[in-house]
């Protein structure tokens, strides 16, 4: 059998070591997000954590990119602990069916409404979002999901 091909976010997360959350408890430092994510705020917070522990550094990720350097424009940043290389980065594009999301908004919006809980809510705006963007996976998506924009 032919082994499937990885899209390159995964071989790249892979090299420069991306931490998850569960990743990061050693570290003693929660993410904003499942993901290991942290968001613009905690700049300072993650560069006295790479100064405390040499084998951390700081990867950046914008709505089409993910770079494996701190640059301060970005609005989500991770911590790596692998390949430390800042010439590394990667697209985010990913391909979507968009009929995925619209069969997924139809099945949220089919509950009762009294049966919706917080994250059924969450979902609905955020699909909602990703089918009026021109890229579903951006950054802004989530924030207006989330009611921060």
């Amino acid at each position: 059998m032919a082994q499937q091909k990885r899209h390159p976010i995964f071989v790249f997360d892979d090299r420069v070591g991306k931490m998850e959350f569960t990743d990061l408890l050693p570290y003693g430092i929660d993410p904003d997000g499942l993901c290991g994510d942290f968001w613009g705020a905690r700049v300072v917070e993650l560069q006295n954590l790479c100064r405390h522990w040499p084998e951390l550094h700081i990867i950046s990720e914008f709505d089409d990119r993910r770079i494996n350097r701190f640059d301060a424009s970005a609005p989500i940043f991770y911590l790596g602990n692998g390949d430390k290389d800042p010439s590394l980065e990667v697209s985010r594009k990913f391909v979507y069916k968009r009929e995925n999301f619209e069969r997924a908004l139809e099945e949220l919006l089919g509950r009762p409404e009294n049966e919706r809980n917080d994250i059924d809510h969450f979902l609905i705006r955020l699909t909602k979002a990703v089918l009026e963007s021109d890229d579903p996976f951006a950054h802004s998506n989530f924030r207006r999901a989330m009611g921060r924009e």
